[in-house]
């Protein structure tokens, strides 16, 4: 007997298309943010398990590619094992091809990023 449900199918062309839940109504709000805020921010999406938060992401994600937004997913989940959660971070920058000093970069202004990183 499998109790587990299948990985739900994620079309980069209609990322909501197999959405049961009326969800893209939340991604458009929250691009909607997004776009708003020209320093960025932390953005929490709390529930309780399996309730649809990491399929959602994953959704959200396409849509937002569907817009040329450059994304990065980093499941903290299957991360777990590494002490550091900055090595498993810039590991999922480097699969993106960005050099992990250009992607802090964007983020963060050239002498915050030195200081997060420790460089003199």
């Amino acid at each position: 007997m499998n109790c587990k449900l299948g990985k739900l199918e994620i079309p980069a062309d209609q990322p909501f298309l197999n959405c049961k839940l009326g969800r893209e109504k939340y991604a458009e709000v929250l691009k909607a943010i997004i776009t708003t805020y020209e320093k960025g921010f932390v953005l929490a999406i709390d529930g309780k398990w399996g309730t649809g938060k990491t399929t959602f992401v994953e959704m959200w994600k396409a849509y937002l590619e569907l817009d040329n937004f450059q994304t990065l997913y980093f499941n903290a989940w299957e991360n777990d094992f590494i002490s550091d959660p900055l090595v498993g971070l810039l590991g999922e920058l480097k699969k993106k091809r960005f050099e992990p000093s250009q992607a802090l970069a964007m983020c963060l202004k050239k002498d915050e990023y030195k200081k997060v990183l420790d460089f003199p």
